[in-house]
């Protein structure tokens, strides 16, 4: 059976069961299939009696293959005729679909950008993974937010295999001064997480020296003799020629950098 994931059907798969002697075959009742995760679909003999193969007719069953489980499942076809039996092995392998975005968001939080000097758009590069066992079709990427561009790779929708990823683009540019946010979808048809959404961030910066984060920092509460967590400070040159810094300096109590 082709590779099939794990709660869909595979496409069916026929036997030819032909009668290569000179006398008639009584089958001895419907073919049988173990484990339950192959059917049978159609056979010459649906019903619980008895059925003759004239010599050199033949006839079809017809089997699925609806697996539970990642990994290759054996099986087995059984038909019984004249007090003999034909065994007939069958294996199909279980697959399962994952998808992940990276960059991705940490909980609650979004995929910064980072600081963007207006008029100089910034590129960050997204893929859309295969880390599962079977594959997974991405259906459409989606983009809101003022000030973000989606700029997509192969035409959608497409099948992405495992171990293979699909890359695209998302530009910020920001209109001006202020933080800009928006919100990345991403639509495929794995069970049970079609839909993956990313939350976007950048902050505009004006001409100069750009300081972001530009609203300042707020370490939250801080228990007295505790250090609270690092936070960063990002200098970006928005002109179109070199700025010499010659110093930096904290004002206030209790800070280190």
């Amino acid at each position: 059976f082709a590779s099939t994931r794990v709660g869909e059907e595979s496409p069916v798969v026929t036997v030819l069961v032909q009668n290569t002697g000179t006398a008639p075959l009584d089958v001895a009742g419907p073919p049988l299939v173990t484990p339950p995760v192959f059917t049978v679909v159609d056979s010459f003999m649906n019903g619980d009696g008895g059925f003759t193969l004239a010599p050199g007719a033949s006839d079809r069953v017809t089997l699925k293959f609806r697996p539970t489980a990642d990994g290759l499942v054996p099986g087995m076809l059984t038909i019984n005729w004249d007090a003999t039996s034909l065994a007939i092995p069958l294996s199909g392998p279980g697959t399962i679909a994952v998808a992940g975005v990276t960059p991705s968001a940490p909980e609650g939080g979004n995929v910064e950008l980072g600081a963007v000097c207006v008029g100089q758009p910034r590129t960050q590069h997204f893929t859309v993974d295969s880390t599962g066992t079977g594959p997974f079709r991405i259906s459409a990427i989606e983009l809101t937010g003022q000030g973000f561009t989606l700029m997509l790779g192969a035409p959608l929708p497409i099948t992405v295999g495992p171990g293979v990823s699909y890359g695209f683009d998302v530009v910020a540019d920001p209109a001006g001064v202020a933080p800009i946010t928006g919100t990345l979808t991403v639509t495929t048809d794995v069970p049970g997480n079609a839909v993956r959404t990313v939350p976007l961030r950048a902050v505009g910066l004006a001409s100069g020296l750009g300081v972001a984060p530009a609203d300042g920092i707020d370490f939250g509460t801080v228990d007295p003799d505790v250090v609270s967590a690092e936070s960063a400070v990002t200098l970006t040159n928005c002109n179109t020629g070199t700025l010499a810094i010659s110093g930096a300096a904290l004002q206030g109590t209790d800070l280190e950098g």
